[in-house]
């Protein structure tokens, strides 16, 4: 009898504690390539800092014409992509930092952004 309270209560247990931690995610690190200037050859750049322990969005202008500055961000790592995604939802900007190269989405750059060497 005492083996099977006990194997209940070990059972029990194991899930309360299991569905305690099923919201409990390890913080992403910022990759420190990320920080600095991106730019390509049609007029798109960015400058992405790191205040304390978040990512900034320091600079962002296109050859449209499109500037932002001063966006929080959040970051997420999917697989071998970080996904960069403002962290105000009413702000429209993202990009996907992927093998040293930064792809802006919503067509705000036409090519990726390598990093500008800092000489």
């Amino acid at each position: 009898m005492n083996i099977q309270k006990f194997i209940i209560v070990s059972g029990i247990t194991l899930l309360l504690s299991a569905c305690n931690n099923k919201n409990a995610h390890e913080a992403v690190r910022i990759n420190p390539e990320l920080i600095g200037m991106w730019s390509d050859d049609a007029g798109c750049n960015l400058t992405l800092l790191q205040m304390n322990q978040e990512l900034i969005l320091d600079s962002f202008n296109n050859a449209q014409g499109v500037s932002k500055s001063k966006i929080k961000l959040n970051i997420r790592k999917d697989s071998v992509m970080t996904r960069i995604i403002a962290s105000d939802p009413t702000n429209n900007w993202s990009a996907i930092f992927s093998e040293g190269l930064i792809m802006v989405d919503n067509n705000l750059c036409k090519r990726a952004l390598h990093k500008v060497d800092s000489k």
